[in-house]
């Protein structure tokens, strides 16, 4: 890996990126410098976090949000980071990190260096399949108020674990839970609050026919 990378200051002038907190910005920046020649890099958060954070206090949940907001900013379908997971580990890939460098980097310099180590991503588009939330009411409005608690846009993780729940829960409770949060910002806690407060379901009664044999003696 190279001494340097190249960071235009066009970069300073981008809405997607300005649009997320400051430490995701500088995330994005240091991956920049950091990333190997096919722009990939491993995407463990505590990794990241004794790289690039190293004596700041942030936690594994920080670091994740970030990735998250970064992958989220999609342009042409595509984020500032893409995220992708081979064989259980898992990996980034910057789309335009080669939009940072000079021409000659991409020419001449590239092929110089060593070959990446990373598994290269699959083909944008054959992940799962998005959930239709223009059809569903009901999840559009849960999509719209867990977006607007987290300020951003859920990933399609997220859009996941929320097509579950609207088939769970009923908008209000959500909305509830979603209060109730407070300040953690973590749709896994919000679902831990709805299920906390699940009433358990009805056992159903026995029938004659199950009471039959049961070797319980009737008294006349």
């Amino acid at each position: 890996m190279p001494e340097g990378r190249m960071i235009r200051r066009k970069i300073a002038d981008s809405e997607r990126l300005n649009r997320l907190p400051v430490e995701a910005r500088l995330l994005y920046d240091r991956l920049i410098l950091f990333v190997d020649k096919e722009a990939r890099h491993h995407a463990n958060p505590r990794l990241l976090l004794r790289r690039f954070f190293p004596l700041d206090n942030y936690d594994d949940k920080d670091m994740e949000e970030w990735l998250q907001g970064l992958y989220a900013a999609k342009k042409n379908g595509k984020g500032l980071i893409e995220l992708y997971e081979i064989d259980g580990l898992r990996f980034l890939w910057l789309p335009g990190f080669e939009g940072e460098q000079s021409k000659s980097w991409v020419k001449f310099t590239k092929e110089k260096e060593a070959e990446s180590s990373i598994p290269e991503p699959p083909p944008l588009g054959k992940g799962k399949k998005k959930p239709d939330i223009k059809t569903d009411t009901k999840l559009k409005d849960m999509v719209d108020l867990f977006e607007n608690k987290v300020g951003r846009p859920a990933t399609p993780k997220e859009l996941e674990q929320l097509k579950d729940m609207s088939s769970t829960y009923e908008l209000d409770s959500f909305k509830e839970a979603v209060e109730e949060a407070g300040d953690k910002r973590n749709l896994t806690y919000i679902e831990r609050i709805l299920e906390s407060k699940r009433e358990p379901e009805p056992e159903e009664p026995t029938t004659d026919d199950e009471s039959e044999g049961s070797g319980e003696v009737e008294l006349e």
